[in-house]
């Protein structure tokens, strides 16, 4: 086992415990929430989702500045660093998919390649057919 990378890894997981930040995790938390509620919730458009991006990212490049007094806040600091990779990860999903935008035509699938929903259902009815 590499031991300076054994080492290396040590001191990421622990970095919170000895920072002199004052970010908690709370605040990192509902700063996600934020974003997320505003900018993804019923209403989106592509615009408010590329936003919501731009700031995930942000909040994700302050996850350094985390810290932690207790073994419970470093386990949350890294919990909060976890709810920032999901929160990046569902806006990307979700601006891949257009029909969960509003005003979006349900075409979608056919103009990049993809078969429709309704295609696909349609072709798996009809091979089962007698």
């Amino acid at each position: 086992m590499d031991e300076a990378l054994a080492a290396r890894v040590r001191d990421e997981i622990f970095a919170p415990l000895g920072n002199e930040e004052t970010l908690s995790y709370k605040e990192l938390e509902e700063a996600a929430r934020n974003v997320m509620n505003y900018y993804m919730g019923f209403r989106r458009s592509m615009t408010g989702m590329a936003r919501a991006l731009e700031k995930i990212r942000f909040l994700s490049d302050q996850a350094s500045r985390l810290h932690a007094d207790t073994l419970r806040d470093l386990m949350r600091c890294h919990e909060a660093k976890d709810v920032l990779t999901i929160c990046e990860l569902a806006i990307q999903a979700t601006m891949r998919m257009a029909r969960s935008i509003s005003g979006a035509r349900p075409r979608f699938c056919k103009v990049h390649g993809a078969p429709s929903p309704a295609g696909e259902a349609d072709a798996r009815m009809s091979s089962n057919a007698p």
